[in-house]
């Protein structure tokens, strides 16, 4: 019974504004307390929509929890997905009724630095494309980011827009052309 008292709850306002911040790309603060009202828990919880599904990352007292839930328009369950991944991850626990089949692979790895680096706005980052490994180097500019795409002695660069989403879009696709390039020219040569 005493360990009951002190398992950590989102607070009510946390659980409604987690409703509709599940809808947003950013990182949100909350407060979990504990049924006794003896302990509580400041968490960020940063919030990414990707294509295919919404990445998670919860961050409390030097503790990351990542997740991947699938991100359908007409499911009414993801804020209280994502609401049992973070009262879970604060207790200690895995929350292994919370993913579905493969949902995990939902997003790439790929995806998941492209858009991690631009929501940085700059710094270089190695990707890992399969078999290659492409050096990404993005700064922010007065109108949006300027990226540029390195593998072996092959470059390419690009402007980005300001907002996130399109930036992906333009990001992910020239990173796309740029590797499928470089793998013609390497079958070219060989």
């Amino acid at each position: 019974m005493n360990m009951l008292l002190n398992t950590l709850r989102l607070t009510a306002l946390s659980k409604q504004l987690l409703q509709s911040q599940v809808s947003f790309n950013g990182t949100f603060h909350h407060t979990l307390r504990s049924i006794s009202g003896h302990s509580h828990l400041r968490v960020a919880v940063s919030i990414e929509q990707c294509e295919k599904a919404l990445e998670v990352l919860t961050t409390f007292v030097g503790n990351r929890h990542t997740t991947t839930i699938v991100l359908e328009k007409r499911r009414a369950d993801i804020a209280g997905r994502v609401i049992r991944f973070i009262e879970s991850a604060a207790n200690g626990e895995t929350a292994y009724d919370l993913l579905e089949f493969s949902e995990e692979q939902l997003v790439t790895d790929m995806e998941r630095d492209l858009r991690r680096a631009i929501r940085a706005g700059r710094g270089t980052w190695q990707l890992d494309a399969d078999e290659l490994e492409p050096t990404l180097r993005i700064s922010r500019t007065s109108r949006g980011f300027s990226a540029e795409i390195e593998l072996g002695k092959a470059f390419s660069g690009v402007t980005l827009p300001l907002d996130s989403q399109r930036a992906y879009a333009l990001l992910a696709d020239t990173m796309s052309r740029f590797l499928q390039s470089y793998r013609a020219s390497l079958a070219a040569a060989a």
